[in-house]
């Protein structure tokens, strides 16, 4: 089953997003049934609750049987799981992935952040005293946030640090040395603290459940009609999500975004034709 060309849509700056996008879904749909065939993918939870309020909104209160809201920046085992798509890896209990010969790959909690930050610290600590530098406690957890916001990033985009040292030319840059030293906290000793810790980082985490999602529609494609809304700077593993909706959905409905009048050019017009040329359609 493949898609045709989504129409991508955006809504005009000072107008309340989740409310629009709310009135525009209800419009398009006609039949209540088929909105509830609907998947509506949002960036987040609190998204999510907000379009559900809107739907309250829209329909002056009356029974409404919603499209199902799933957030792409917090996918969570237990919907996937209870969703009714044959995920590929077969979620089980426990948030575990099955792997294609069938057996259970579980898949580890996340660490608590707090937790991660004050090991880090500790490690921090540490090379600093190998270092024959006295760090205080605060000064190490300071340093230790700034390492989590850089795990993260790495994490969400599914990177590795494997090619760190080769990012400058050793004979230009003494203080990328310095950097490196630094950074074997990650690169070296957290592995094996996060092993003994059988946790896994919150954004690996995330972007491994997103992964299983994408593979899920993949194999088995929503069968109603679906909706990409408010994600404009969005991750690689959430765009290649969403490119798998629009690649495999009979009946993707749209892509929309909050519009930019600053935009140097027109990313959420629809509808998109196969040459990237588009024709505005805005949702007012």
């Amino acid at each position: 089953m493949t898609g045709g060309t989504p129409r991508v849509t955006t809504i005009a700056a000072g107008v309340s997003f989740v409310d629009a996008l709310a009135r525009g879904l209800l419009a398009r749909a006609g039949d209540p049934l088929e909105l509830a065939r609907g998947t509506v993918l949002l960036p987040t939870r609190r998204a999510c609750r907000a379009l559900q309020e809107a739907f309250l909104r829209a329909s002056d209160g009356r029974a409404l049987l919603l499209p199902r809201l799933l957030p792409l920046g917090d996918v969570d085992a237990e919907e996937l799981l209870l969703a009714g798509e044959e995920a590929p890896s077969g979620l089980v209990d426990g948030g575990g992935l099955a792997d294609g010969g069938g057996s259970a790959v579980d898949l580890p909690p996340a660490m608590a952040p707090l937790r991660r930050q004050l090991l880090l610290g500790r490690l921090i600590q540490r090379l600093g005293k190998a270092r024959g530098e006295r760090l205080r406690e605060d000064q190490a957890v300071r340093l230790a946030d700034d390492l989590v916001r850089l795990l993260d990033q790495v994490e969400t985009e599914g990177l590795g640090f494997d090619r760190l040292e080769a990012l400058v030319p050793e004979d230009y840059a003494a203080h990328w040395q310095v950097t490196l030293k630094f950074l074997r906290v990650l690169t070296e000793e957290w592995p094996a603290v996060q092993a003994a810790e059988g946790c896994i980082g919150p954004a690996e985490r995330r972007r491994r459940l997103l992964e299983a999602q994408a593979e899920a529609w993949r194999r088995t494609p929503p069968g109603g009609p679906v909706v990409v809304a408010g994600s404009r700077r969005v991750s690689t593993p959430r765009r290649r999500a969403i490119a798998v909706v629009f690649a495999t959905s009979a009946r993707t409905w749209s892509c929309i975004c909050r519009h930019s009048p600053a935009a140097t050019s027109a990313p959420m017009s629809a509808p998109v034709t196969a040459s990237g040329t588009s024709t505005p359609n805005r949702v007012q």
